[in-house]
């Protein structure tokens, strides 16, 4: 007769946690399934028990079949994670999936889980939430997975290691704008436990200057319902090309967000869905001119709301942009060129689709010691990577920082840019820290 596979649920932090039920599965199972048996070898000594184990986390996707054979076997498994309830963001899900298959019965034994026990403390809205776990690695996925978060109205819920948060919560601030609600769930249940519900710009700013430490729950408050309806128009209207009804939803959205939170969280994000499908092919050229249009005039209305804010008099200093030879779309260096100019930069702007020579001269006629580049298409980044060459031939004493959809920190490095601005206030931010400009 088979056994039986029971997902166990593990203290998250403190072992007083532990329910007796969690304590009696263990010591009646055969064997236990562990994602790592290290850790749960330390819980198996707690409770004074010795359990022949099995590591899935390696297992899981390519043998994984030897654990259910020995429950079809006859033998019963407890399955365990290292923290919390198994098979959430966790290997184990597929044993799950696959002992079901196989018509082996699969039990739960509950406990705590950090994403729910987070929630609960968080001071965020309870009623209705969405469970993202980590998010992607790779660049382009997680821009699109964050991108398809930017229209969620319920509490989203983020788990992050301590060395990848800050990198994720410069992410988050530039999907969903540094004034979003987030709580920070740091060691929970654990001796250095701490709990902050803080702004995410606030947070990016507080791990700058501090290290994170422990394993974080990050729970984000969802988007107002008014603004994703805007948000998500606004970037339908873009990659359609309709100007008027692009501006509309920039105005609407401007309503409730900063400016930069639109151009970085919206705008630019269908705009380089625009590209990414010109390059792939399935955008032509007619429709990318029109969206550039559209993204245009939403941004005449960003404008607008830049220059009610106002900006210094007093220059803070010399910046030459240009988009690149053979790029003949520039939205996104005009974007930054506003940006820059709110801070109190000069910007000399050369325009679009120009020669490595052109931005030389720029350089050596004003003498500005940084240059902006942008390129929308991968077939332009070869003009980049000339204009740099030039620079840096030429002798001229300037820093080059570089942006644009296609690129990413390590091309950036590679074609030998400064810096790599993946956005308009991160262009900002060099900008203001080469200057030295607070």
């Amino acid at each position: 007769m088979p056994g039986i596979l029971y997902i166990v649920a593990t203290p998250i932090g403190n072992l007083d946690d532990m329910p007796p039920r969690v304590a009696a599965t263990f010591g009646a199972a055969d064997f236990v399934a562990a994602e790592d048996t290290r850790v749960t070898l330390k819980l198996l000594n707690h409770l004074g028990l010795k359990k022949p184990m099995m590591s899935y986390y390696e297992h899981a996707l390519h043998h994984g079949a030897a654990i259910l054979d020995r429950i079809e076997a006859g033998e019963s498994c407890a399955l365990c994670s290292d923290a919390g309830m198994p098979c959430i963001s966790d290997p184990g899900e597929q044993i799950v999936k696959d002992a079901i298959a196989r018509g082996i019965t699969v039990t739960p034994v509950p406990g705590a889980s950090a994403c729910v026990t987070a929630l609960a403390v968080s001071g965020q809205d309870t009623a209705r939430f969405v469970f993202e776990g980590f998010l992607p690695v790779p660049k382009k996925e997680r821009r699109e997975r964050l991108e398809f978060l930017q229209g969620e109205t319920r509490t989203v819920i983020f788990y992050e290691a301590p060395h990848k948060l800050r990198g994720t919560l410069d992410d988050l601030c530039a999907a969903f704008g540094a004034e979003r609600s987030i709580t920070l769930c740091r060691e929970l249940t654990k001796l250095h436990e701490e709990i902050t519900k803080t702004t995410i710009g606030e947070a990016v700013r507080y791990y700058e200057q501090n290290d994170p430490r422990g394993e974080y729950v990050l729970v984000m408050a969802g988007t107002p319902a008014v603004q994703a309806a805007a948000g998500g128009s606004l970037g339908a209207a873009i990659e359609k090309g309709l100007k008027s009804e692009a501006k509309a939803a920039a105005a609407e959205m401007l309503k409730t967000m900063q400016p930069l939170e639109v151009v970085d969280g919206h705008l630019i994000p269908a705009l380089d869905r625009v590209g990414e499908g010109f390059e792939a092919g399935k955008v032509f050229l007619p429709q990318l001119l029109q969206s550039a249009a559209a993204a245009q005039s939403a941004f005449e209305a960003v404008k607008d709301a830049i220059a009610a804010e106002g900006s210094a008099s007093e220059s803070k200093g010399k910046i030459v942009l240009a988009t690149v030879k053979g790029d003949i779309h520039d939205i996104g260096k005009n974007i930054v060129k506003v940006i820059l100019e709110n801070y109190g930069f000069t910007v000399l702007d050369l325009g679009r689709d120009v020669p490595p020579e052109a931005v030389v001269q720029a350089v050596r006629e004003s003498g500005a010691p940084l240059v902006g580049l942008s390129a929308l298409m991968t077939t332009t980044v070869k003009s980049m990577e000339e204009t740099i060459r030039a620079l840096h031939e030429s002798g001229l004493a300037c820093k080059v920082m570089v942006g644009g959809a296609v690129l990413t920190p390590e091309y950036a490095e590679m074609i030998g840019a400064d810096y790599y601005a993946k956005d308009a206030k991160r262009s900002a931010d060099i900008a203001k820290k080469l200057f030295g400009v607070n």
